[in-house]
């Protein structure tokens, strides 16, 4: 199994393993670094984390499931969803989301709402699919009907799936 991790992942992971020794928790990483230092990219991550925690509280579970922010940049929130079916339906909601995130003093000013569709990635591995073989018994009966057909073409095509599925085997 192969698993993706993002570079800010992978720079807070990077930070945590050459400072510490045990592992810490990622939330935790997150509101250290950004109130340390002030890093503008951990800043950033905290800010779309509250985002996300105000979107829970105004978006149905179902439809949060399929939901996620994908960034938010220059007071334009990105939400991604798994299907356009779900996207479809985050767009209608999208007027009642900027009121609530207009209400909400702690929150990024938003001016607008960008629904986008991302398909989750498949975590299990694609198999390429296999032809299907046939069978010698099915073979046979297929010369068999080859044999007594009049239509000399339709025989000879026939004759050549025969030969056919019987080099693969």
């Amino acid at each position: 199994m192969t698993v993706q991790v993002s570079p800010v992942l992978f720079y807070l992971l990077l930070m945590s393993t050459t400072r510490n020794k045990e592992p810490q928790l990622l939330g935790t990483l997150i509101s250290k670094q950004s109130t340390s230092n002030g890093d503008p990219v951990l800043l950033h991550i905290e800010s779309l984390r509250r985002l996300q925690e105000v979107l829970q509280e105004h978006i149905e579970p179902a439809l949060m499931q399929h939901c996620r922010i994908a960034n938010c940049k220059n007071g334009s929130l990105t939400l991604a969803t798994t299907t356009a079916a779900w996207a479809s339906r985050l767009r209608y909601t999208v007027p009642e989301i900027l009121d609530s995130l207009r209400d909400k003093p702690a929150s990024l000013p938003i001016k607008s709402i960008r629904v986008i569709v991302t398909p989750e990635q498949s975590t299990r591995n694609e198999q390429p699919s296999q032809e299907p073989c046939m069978s010698l018994a099915t073979a046979e009966v297929l010369q068999q009907i080859a044999d007594s057909i009049d239509d000399s073409e339709l025989s000879a095509s026939i004759k050549r799936l025969c030969r056919h599925s019987s080099m693969k085997q």
